[in-house]
């Protein structure tokens, strides 16, 4: 029952998450080769091949890694499934509001790709349960997952504005990558010290179930038992 209670907790905890990222503004750089189409771009310096700057997103991707790295496969499929469906029935927390008119909106791409990337996060992350985790696979993941994700709503958008792919891609996809890429590294390093941590707790306890000490009780009374015969 406490183990229900608790997944109930956690799937409830990262739907409240993605639904307040969603709306959390923050200013961030971008990094282009090409002239950017980033939302309230700001140039801080521009040459005639690099463009730098700031421009406007949200934390919501960072949720929906940490969502797929920390809960298992069913759960986090289960959250993101949840948090779609409280959008199509009309909730406004999705980006530009909610309801089954939001699949006519450019970023719909992005919704539909969070439950195929929750899956291809967990293939990545897949190990024997006792084989300790290993920081390589959550870097992978995280980019890999990161540019699926992007990769997919991109080109859904693209389509969306009559765009070639690879022109909306390089000009809205690929100035966000780097700011995106640097902080879910960092995100997934603490997740996984944090399994780490929990993938030693559970060893520590099946070696003290396997070798329990040994009972000082019976040891005593036996040496007593010998001293008086």
């Amino acid at each position: 029952m406490l183990r229900v209670l608790v997944r109930f907790l956690g799937v409830a905890l990262f739907i409240t998450l993605l639904i307040m990222a969603t709306f959390v503004h923050l200013r961030m750089p971008y990094f282009s080769l090409v002239p950017p189409q980033l939302p309230d771009a700001e140039p801080w310096f521009n040459t005639s091949w690099l463009y730098v700057g700031s421009y406007t997103s949200n934390l919501q991707l960072m949720v929906v890694m940490a969502c797929v790295l920390i809960l298992s496969t069913p759960l986090a499929t289960f959250t993101l499934l949840v948090y779609l469906l409280l959008g199509l029935t009309g909730l406004p927390i999705y980006y530009q509001g909610g309801g089954i008119a939001y699949l006519s909106q450019p970023t719909t791409g992005y919704l539909i790709s969070l439950l195929p990337s929750a899956w291809f996060c967990a293939l990545l992350l897949r190990r024997h349960p006792r084989r300790q985790p290993l920081p390589g696979p959550y870097l992978l993941a995280a980019v890999l997952t990161l540019v699926m994700i992007q990769v997919m709503g991109g080109i859904y958008a693209s389509v969306y504005f009559q765009m070639v792919p690879v022109q909306f891609l390089a000009s809205y996809t690929l100035p966000q990558l780097p700011w995106q890429i640097t902080v879910l590294s960092l995100l997934a390093l603490i997740i996984f010290e944090w399994n780490k941590r929990i993938y030693r707790v559970k060893r520590l306890e099946q070696k003290a179930k396997k070798n329990p000490p040994a009972n000082s009780a019976p040891m005593a009374r036996r040496r007593l038992q010998i001293r008086r015969a």
